[in-house]
């Protein structure tokens, strides 16, 4: 189905009329007590998400400039004569002349030629050495005026850096400041509210379809055909609220008690009926106490019915033997609320309001077994229902929905939405019990 907008909902005041269901339904713990999917559960137990922290980028720190080792001059001064080679020339004639005669003449002869041209080529290695020494003068000079042009950049550029960094960071503590001011805004209990209350009102629940059909030749429902019989309830239900009403069905595996669905609307309600203990007759049956729906035993049932985008609406085997019409009225209650029908208004008028029964501890159950609490109930029989049929009134404008079920409205208060906490109030022993 599509997805409409607020404007699609002229006859939607759920949010704005909810605050009714704070009286019908008490606080925990008693029935009857709604539980609600769990798209709306986290809704309300959830909190504005902190906006992003977007900071602006800071510059990046200028590197060092590249040490570089300054240039070499390995060039000698020359001097008119090689003076070491010219002394161990000498040496070496004197030597060989003392040894061999006629060859020290000749050693003698090459060191005077060598020290001649020694004397003649001075001139041109004193020019080469100049040239060289120039050379590298002029390369020192480059050297140390690129050193000094780049220390300048780096400085002019690290200064630069700084007042960037310096102007950057200042906006960024300014986005900071701001962040955590609206952060600090977004927790206070009045944003939380708002927040809470924008999301429902986009929310488009989609709810589990029912699945097969229990086999009651397979599978023993138990105190089911005897409940009915015995009980206004289920039938009553079923003149209030006609088709809509279904039983005996799976929904995730689980067989609620009761089935409340409204398909054009995409609303779904699970009704279910918590008794304390079982058997009903303990401890004249011959079975063993078990002790059922005890506060804090049966999270697991319920969850499976949140999770499927289904309210769950539990009462009290009390409260439907003793006062079955109360208890359509709070689920015509509950309808009127969420869908904008009038079913109070035009089949409820003279029915008073259920009254609240306490839920209970195990030891609470065990008293209520040992008193025989399940046998002593004042079932409703002052009214014969099938000899006097409720006559069932539905206006004609609002007898046909094709709208989604949506939560739109204008809300002022998230009271009027969340109309009491969730108990967890049910039970996986009792996953196929109507009425034990």
């Amino acid at each position: 189905m599509a997805t409409h907008n607020l404007g699609d909902y002229p006859h939607h005041p759920f949010a704005k009329n909810l605050r009714m269901l704070s009286y019908l339904l008490p606080s925990a713990p008693h029935y009857p007590a709604l539980f609600y999917p769990e798209s709306i559960e986290r809704i309300r137990t959830g909190t504005p998400p902190e906006p992003t922290l977007s900071l602006l980028s800071l510059p990046v720190k200028p590197s060092l400039p590249r040490q570089s080792q300054p240039p070499t001059f390995d060039c000698d001064i020359p001097q008119p004569f090689y003076y070491g080679w010219l002394l161990s020339s000498i040496i070496s004639t004197v030597l060989l002349g003392s040894i061999t005669g006629g060859f020290g003449f000749v050693g003698f002869l090459v060191t005077v030629a060598m020290a001649v041209l020694q004397w003649f080529t001075y001139p041109d290695r004193q020019a080469t050495y100049r040239r060289k020494r120039q050379h590298h003068e002029r390369e020192l000079k480059q050297f140390h005026q690129q050193v000094a042009q780049e220390q300048g950049q780096y400085r002019r550029h690290l200064e630069a850096y700084q007042q960037d960094y310096d102007r950057i960071e200042r906006e960024n503590q300014r986005l900071r400041s701001e962040h955590q001011q609206e952060c600090a805004m977004l927790r206070t209990p009045a944003a939380i509210e708002e927040w809470r209350i924008s999301q429902l009102n986009s929310l488009v629940l989609h709810p589990k379809p029912l699945e097969g059909r229990v086999d009651i030749t397979q599978f023993d429902p138990r105190s089911y055909p005897e409940f009915e019989s015995n009980s206004q309830f289920p039938g009553l239900l079923k003149n209030y609220f006609g088709d809509k009403i279904d039983s005996l069905r799976y929904l995730s595996g689980r067989i609620p008690a009761f089935c409340y669905v409204d398909e054009p609307v995409n609303l779904s309600i699970a009704i279910e009926i918590n008794v304390p203990y079982t058997p009903r007759k303990y401890p004249n049956s011959g079975t063993n106490l078990k002790l059922l729906h005890c506060i804090g035993q049966d999270e697991p049932r319920l969850k499976i019915f949140q999770a499927s985008d289904w309210f769950v609406l539990v009462f009290s085997e009390r409260q439907v033997l003793e006062s079955p019409r109360e208890c359509c009225k709070v689920i015509a209650q509950l309808i009127d609320r969420l869908t904008g029908t009038k079913l109070v208004n035009t089949n409820f008028q003279r029915v008073a309001d259920v009254r609240p029964d306490p839920q209970w501890t195990e030891a609470m159950a065990r008293d209520m077994a040992k008193r025989q609490t399940r046998l002593k109930y004042a079932r409703s029989y002052n009214y014969n229902f099938w000899a006097n049929p409720v006559q069932v009134i539905i206006e004609p404008e609002e007898k046909q929905s094709t709208t989604n079920f949506h939560f739109s409205g204008v809300w002022e208060n998230l009271d009027e939405v969340l109309m009491l906490s969730p108990i967890k109030n049910d039970s996986e022993n009792s996953e196929n019990s109507f009425f034990l």
